[in-house]
This record gives structure tokens, sequence and C-alpha cells, in this order.
């Protein structure tokens, strides 16, 4: 009995430090969000008249070999062409 006592004691403690680390990831990503806003230049016209007019750009994250491989794409609205990756 004192064995289970014990482990649901360690299954509380990894729960509790979950949830604090899950709390402080929370405020940092809350943070980045509050400085990385920027105004709506596009506002929604993902049409260009000319080349290199208008160039937008995605972040992603891959999971390979169990790292994270960040991959941000560049292109050009005129003819969705590829600029940089």
């Amino acid at each position: 009995m004192e064995n289970q006592s014990q482990m649901y004691l360690s299954f509380n403690e990894a729960d509790e430090s979950f949830r604090r680390k899950f709390a402080e990831k929370n405020k940092c990503i809350e943070k980045v969000r509050e400085r990385m806003t920027v105004p709506n230049v596009l506002n929604r016209q993902f049409t260009a008249r000319k080349p290199n007019e208008k160039w937008v750009t995605d972040i992603t994250y891959l999971l390979l070999n169990n790292q994270r491989l960040y991959l941000s794409v560049i292109y050009d609205l005129f003819n969705r062409e590829i600029i940089s990756y």
C-alpha cells in the first residue's frame, strides 16, 4: 500500500511540474505574440501587378530524427515563384 501512495505522489509531482513548465512556456509565447504584432499591409490582397512588388513568407517546422527543423519560404506573389528558402 505504501508503494502505491508513493507512486501516486510521484505522479502528482510530475503533473505539477508539467503544469509549471507549460505555464512558463505559455507566458513566453504570449510575450512573443505581443512583440510580433505588425500592421496588416496586404489587407488580403494576394495578387501583384509586377514582379518583386509583394513578397510573402511563412515559417514552419518539421520533426526529423527527434529534432525540430525550421523552414522559411519566401515567394513572390506576382507569379508565385519561390525567391528563397
